[in-house]
């Protein structure tokens, strides 16, 4: 072999040798990548209850009101008076609309001068008949006196015996007049709330709670033919919320009426409620009202599927769009369902991680085994907590998010 050859064979064994350790230096695992580092992390009980209850089929849908109510003016009543709503209020059942120029409010106002009157005279008719009755009595004290001294005479006796009569008389004759002013009163008053109850008639208020859709304060000036035909107002009733939406051939025979679902708001997915599928179409349809996916196969046939949205202190909005996710059946919202993986069994006693304050600390529970390796909490949690999935190497007082030291 040349001496030239030698050179080469060596310079690419050297070349190799470097190469190869080179690619072992950076490929070989480092002391502290060796095992993966490992953090606290939070869940809410209620989702993770919520998530295991679940058959695992999401849906798509839109919040839609119960029906839409549709006012009219009524030209028979009157002109319009006043508007009391606007476009985009929401109307509790029973709030004004709007008002009717008549003149009820007039015989209102003449019944409540009618019923100040008569408060007035039964106030000086009570006057009088205390006056009357003052009287009575100076006069009763005279003739007791008069009986009682010795230099009255019976013709003076007389005299004061006949004017306490009168006396009496008088006064009772004042209570009279007090309750004849009494009963004018009471009639006073009963036509008052009368008038002020037809005067209700004049308003007109909602008769579900809703969304005022539109308000066409045009038509105010309108002719009456045209205030017949067309609508003033139209309130969206809120009464009774739903979901619509669609479901694929494939995930129709997942869903059943009076199955329970949680609802969950798209945009902010702390945002969830209750309800049950109320309908199911048989017949598929191309025209569903659900929102559509991106990804959505526009080759599937979809059958229209219709939620009631349980009451809620927050009701979700009309026209946001949210996920259905369906529920098992015996689903309960209450119920707190774990895996046995959250659990700390030590001796016979049975734990949580449980985050207050975002720290961990080990929490006493009691629980009933279920199923599929899933346990019911019983005592010691609430659907509001939140909880740490147990690490090795978890310690009391650490915090969420902080790395776990195995």
């Amino acid at each position: 072999m040349s001496k030239r050859k030698k050179v080469l064979a060596i310079s690419t064994t050297l070349g190799i040798l470097i190469l190869g350790l080179i690619i072992f230096l950076f490929t070989r695992p480092s002391d502290f990548d060796q095992s993966e580092t490992e953090s606290v992390e939070s869940q809410i009980v209620k989702d993770i209850s919520a998530n295991l209850q679940s058959t695992g089929t999401m849906l798509a849908g839109k919040i839609v009101a119960n029906n839409s109510n549709q006012i009219k003016i009524d030209s028979t009543r009157g002109k319009i008076k006043e508007v009391f709503v606007n476009e985009g209020d929401q109307v509790e059942k029973g709030q004004a609309l709007f008002s009717y120029q008549t003149d009820q409010e007039l015989k209102v106002k003449e019944a409540e001068v009618d019923k100040t009157v008569k408060t007035n005279a039964v106030d000086v008719a009570k006057s009088n008949a205390s006056i009357k009755w003052t009287l009575y009595n100076q006069k009763n004290e005279q003739l007791r006196k008069a009986k009682n001294s010795a230099d009255s005479t019976q013709e003076e006796l007389s005299t004061l015996e006949e004017g306490l009569k009168q006396a009496q008389l008088d006064a009772i004759g004042g209570d009279n007049e007090v309750k004849n002013a009494e009963s004018e009163l009471e009639k006073a008053n009963l036509i008052y709330e009368n008038e002020t109850e037809k005067l209700k008639d004049d308003t007109v208020v909602a008769d579900n709670a809703g969304l005022i859709k539109t308000v066409n304060q045009d038509l105010v000036n309108q002719s009456a033919d045209r205030q017949k035909e067309e609508n003033f107002i139209e309130i969206i009733d809120s009464s009774q919320l739903f979901v619509d939406g669609s479901v694929t051939e494939f995930d129709k025979d997942k869903v059943a009426i009076e199955q329970p679902v949680e609802i969950v708001n798209r945009e902010d997915n702390n945002q969830r409620w209750e309800g049950k599928v109320v309908q199911v179409a048989s017949l598929s349809s191309e025209d569903s009202n659900s929102s559509k996916e991106e990804d959505e196969n526009p080759n599937l046939s979809k059958f229209p599927y219709k939620v009631v949205v349980n009451e809620n202190e927050n009701m979700p909005t009309i026209g946001s769009h949210v996920y259905v996710k369906l529920m098992a059946s015996g689903y309960d919202a209450n119920k707190i369902i774990l895996n046995k993986e959250y659990i700390v069994t030590k001796g016979n006693k049975e734990y949580v991680w449980s985050v207050e304050d975002n720290s961990i600390k080990l929490r006493e529970i009691t629980s009933i085994a279920l199923e599929n390796d899933l346990v019911e909490v019983t005592d010691g949690l609430s659907t509001t907590d939140s909880i740490a999935v147990p690490k090795e190497g978890m310690v009391e007082g650490m915090e969420v998010g902080e790395n776990i030291k195995s």
